[in-house]
């Protein structure tokens, strides 16, 4: 009886600690995160969150999933999941494909400040006299850390293909990474000769004392003008990532869970663990939109691609034109 007893005390403490116990009286309700640092930092950094919705919406329990890049697309199709927390750019893919809908937008705690905006950090050892700007690049190892990772790619991407840079091509070869942490080592290691990160990854390890960011040379310029965020920012700002409901997902308890999250705290123990300042009112990603379509990725893969029901579908192409129009060509 005694260790019948333990055992139910230590249980009870456990999903205290960790989490709810679903039923058929308290459903779950699963919040998909991706998992840019790994899954064991995801839950560390979300379980409080979900302990904190469970506290503020009567007769539901919410857990935490931790996604990989890897998986995020499947685990929506398949309706693994009932939010997905996620960078701004695979949302807008996520909208696109699934009709996701974000109903809140993160506040990214800063060390000077609170932002809903974050960039992309280009970075190389500091004692490399071979690279001075981002034109140093051609024909170096490029590290960064997944091809649908906005912060840790796609804005790099950008501001390179700006300066004329097809990273693809101009690179002596261009790897990719699961975890933002592994793209930093392997430029301290020498592994490669340069990588991009989100901004506050950096920073962040700086204050886990795993790096010395004297170490670490950093482009600090956007390519729309000055930086505006306290500290290295390589590229332009894009808005943070936001909260969506799949399609699935009750309007109701979409609208529940939006005002809780709005509600929390700056100081809560929630926000705190997940490096945040609370939520806001879902932002304008437009200027996502116009980085996915000017790199042809996403929802805009196949922009300007000329398909044969295109040609079959459009008289001139199949009529042919006049001496000032441009003849249509399929290959």
């Amino acid at each position: 009886m005694i260790r019948l007893f333990f055992t139910l005390v230590f249980g009870i403490f456990f999903f205290a600690d960790f989490g709810c116990i679903a039923s058929a009286q308290v459903p779950e309700v699963k919040i998909g995160v991706l998992a840019k640092r790994g899954s064991k930092r995801c839950l560390q950094e979300w379980s409080p969150t979900a302990h904190y919705l469970a506290d503020r919406i009567p007769g539901k329990c919410f857990d935490i999933v931790p996604i990989s890049y890897e998986e995020i697309f499947s685990f929506v199709e398949n309706n693994k999941v009932d939010f997905i927390l996620t960078n701004s750019s695979i949302y807008i893919e996520l909208e696109s494909r699934y009709g996701a809908n974000r109903i809140v937008t993160i506040k990214n705690r800063r060390f000077d400040g609170i932002y809903t905006t974050y960039g992309g950090s280009i970075f190389w050892r500091s004692d490399r006299k071979d690279i001075r700007d981002l034109r140093d690049l051609k024909n170096k190892k490029f590290m960064a850390v997944h091809q649908n990772s906005l912060g840790g790619w796609l804005m790099a991407w950008r501001e390179l293909k700006a300066l004329g840079i097809d990273p693809y091509h101009d690179f002596q070869e261009l790897r990719f990474d699961t975890y933002q942490d592994s793209v930093v080592y392997a430029v301290l290691q020498g592994k490669v000769d340069a990588g991009t990160v989100r901004t506050s990854i950096l920073e962040q390890m700086v204050v886990e004392k795993k790096i010395n960011l004297q170490d670490f040379h950093l482009v600090h310029k956007q390519g729309s003008g000055p930086a505006a965020l306290p500290l290295p920012c390589s590229t332009r700002e894009y808005p943070e990532w936001p909260i969506a409901k799949l399609k699935h997902t009750a309007d109701e308890l979409a609208e529940k869970v939006a005002i809780a999250l709005i509600q929390m705290p700056s100081d809560s123990s929630a926000a705190i663990a997940a490096g945040c300042a609370g939520w806001t009112i879902p932002l304008n990603y437009q200027s996502v939109h116009e980085c996915l379509k000017e790199l042809k990725v996403g929802p805009y893969k196949n922009l300007d691609m000329i398909t044969f029901a295109d040609v079959f579908n459009n008289p001139h192409a199949r009529q042919g034109t006049t001496k000032n129009e441009t003849r249509w060509s399929v290959i």
